[in-house]
């Protein structure tokens, strides 16, 4: 494939989605400092401290892809650059995470980002600690731990509180009593994981994600959402031009504003539930086009969800959003199960 060919598809994917009020913008350049990094990551921690966009850890298969048998290496470096109006990032390494990690939960905040849990080749994480700036350099302050380990779930912050959900309950933390550490709230359902999460009217809201099969039950993806509050509300998800629904499982999520959530990708729920279900060594070997990952750039808005646009740019699970003002950029992710990328999009809204 020409490199002007490219040029052609990437320009129709902009005006594309520019129809519905959104620019994409596909940015060059991905941190390299560490051996295997280049390849791309998903599930990365990410956020934004003052003009610099951060990425840390995250996860690939750098020697061998996941069909051939590849092992998942975990990263730890924290890596920085300064958004520019260029199209090309310039990332530095500025500091290293306590330990390799993938799969945790990004909240950021006045005073840094916020990293919680995750996972790495020898176990899940209960850390929670806050990157931050200084002189160039990541400085990482300790935060209490989480009362058990969380991986692949979702967390968000409202004016006062930072929630998590995991083990099928939440957890929250006040942020202006921080001594006092978590409090835990009775479990209400079974674990899902990848869900995605936003603040609803000081509340948090859960869409998606997918139950793992069990001794009594196939897998299953969770076609529905709810707010936790004194009760438990329920929510829709989004549906496409055909009224079909759209599975949040493995998508990527950011607040965007008072009650709005904004979100992108993630799986197919028809292709999904084929390799949980009905395992077969071919699953991992079709092209990217076969599993038919989410195009759709979402946002939750008056308590509905709306499509703003289509991209196979955006198409893809696992990635980190960050968001400055109107600029949300969208780091790594992989385009099919075990193939990441090195991808980071910039989408004006």
């Amino acid at each position: 494939m020409n490199k002007i060919f490219l040029i052609s598809i990437l320009l129709i994917e902009i005006i594309t989605a520019s129809a519905k009020g959104i620019k994409i913008q596909e940015l060059s350049g991905f941190p390299s400092q560490e051996d295997g990094i280049s390849y791309g990551v998903s599930a990365c921690f990410a956020g934004i401290i003052g003009n610099r966009l951060i990425m840390a850890g995250g996860c690939n298969f750098p020697n061998k892809p996941a069909a051939e048998g590849g092992t998942k290496r975990y990263y730890k470096g924290i890596y920085a650059c300064t958004i520019k109006k260029s199209h090309h990032l310039d990332w530095k390494l500025i500091g290293f995470l306590p330990e390799e990690a993938a799969y945790g939960i990004s909240i950021t905040t006045k005073d840094g980002i916020i990293c919680i849990g995750g996972k790495n080749n020898r176990h899940s994480l209960t850390s929670v600690f806050v990157v931050h700036l200084v002189n160039d350099k990541a400085v990482i302050t300790t935060l209490p731990s989480l009362p058990y380990p969380i991986d692949n779930s979702t967390g968000c912050k409202s004016s006062k509180n930072i929630f998590i959900y995991g083990a099928g309950q939440i957890c929250k933390m006040n942020l202006s009593q921080i001594d006092k550490g978590w409090t835990i709230f009775d479990k209400f359902e079974r674990q899902r994981y990848q869900p995605i999460s936003g603040i609803l009217d000081g509340k948090m809201t859960i869409w998606g994600g997918f139950l793992p099969k069990s001794q009594n039950d196939t897998a299953r993806l969770c076609l529905d959402g709810f707010t936790f509050g004194g009760k438990i509300t329920k929510r829709t998800i989004p549906v496409d031009e055909r009224k079909e629904s759209i599975a949040l499982s493995g998508s990527a999520s950011v607040q965007y504003g008072w009650n709005k959530i904004f979100a992108i990708g993630g799986v197919c729920k028809d292709i999904f539930l084929i390799e949980f279900n009905h395992p077969n060594s071919t699953y991992l070997r079709h092209p990217i086009a076969w599993y038919r990952f989410n195009p759709h750039i979402l946002l939750f808005d008056r308590n509905k969800w709306k499509i703003l646009g289509t991209s196979k740019l955006t198409a893809r699970a696992g990635a980190s959003l960050a968001i400055k003002r109107r600029d949300i950029y969208v780091i790594g992710g992989e385009v099919k199960p075990g193939i990441r990328t090195a991808s980071v999009l910039k989408i004006i809204y």
